[in-house]
């Protein structure tokens, strides 16, 4: 896993230093489906780990451009975790994130960006009976692409990683550390 996120930061950064900055938008009102995850894994203690399936969605808003290729993106994100062993436990978390996004121009209708980004639990959940957990906040770091089919509208994918950690509520409920890779695809409005 170290290795993964390690190769994708050495990538991302060579990536950046040889592509043009882009204008950030000030107005951008997208919304994404996260297909797939992988590399990712639910841990419950300190020992047992398990592979888990990654789906979710979030609807986001760019805004206030905070220098000459980056702006500020707040999401609402609703991400839903579901384990492979352990008797398939789903995990289903609501988060606010918030998103310092920076943009690069690689053609005139093609731009990608970088964007890490912290998120604030709403609720956090699990489909086994008497699970009770609370939202820590936790940090991602999201790679994305963006193409333009017209001047106001397009395409858009990208990957995200994030660790989330869940806090059992009740005695006896251990903690979930919740991480792992998403690849998302969505539709924005530039207005």
């Amino acid at each position: 896993m170290l290795k993964i996120r390690h190769a994708l930061l050495v990538s991302v950064s060579l990536l950046a230093v040889s592509c043009n900055m882009a204008p950030a938008p000030s107005s951008v009102l997208s919304g994404n489906y996260y297909l797939t995850g992988f590399s990712s894994e639910a841990e419950r203690g300190s020992k047992t780990t398990n592979d888990t399936d990654l789906t979710g969605y979030d609807l986001r808003f760019e805004v206030f451009p905070m220098g000459p290729n980056s702006n500020l993106a707040l999401s609402y994100i609703t991400r839903e975790d579901q384990e492979k062993q352990n008797g398939g436990s789903t995990f289903s978390s609501d988060a606010f994130r918030a998103q310092l996004m920076f943009h690069y121009q690689l053609d005139t209708t093609w731009w990608w960006w970088v964007a890490p980004g912290v998120n604030f639990p709403l609720s956090a959940d699990s489909d086994r009976a008497g699970e009770e957990y609370d939202g820590e906040i936790f940090y991602d770091f999201e790679v994305g692409s963006r193409v333009y089919l017209d001047r106001t509208w397009g395409l858009q994918g990208g990957l995200d990683y994030s660790r989330q950690k869940l806090d059992g509520k009740k005695k006896g409920v251990k903690d979930v550390r919740l991480s792992g890779f998403r690849a998302f695809v969505g539709i924005f409005v530039d207005f």
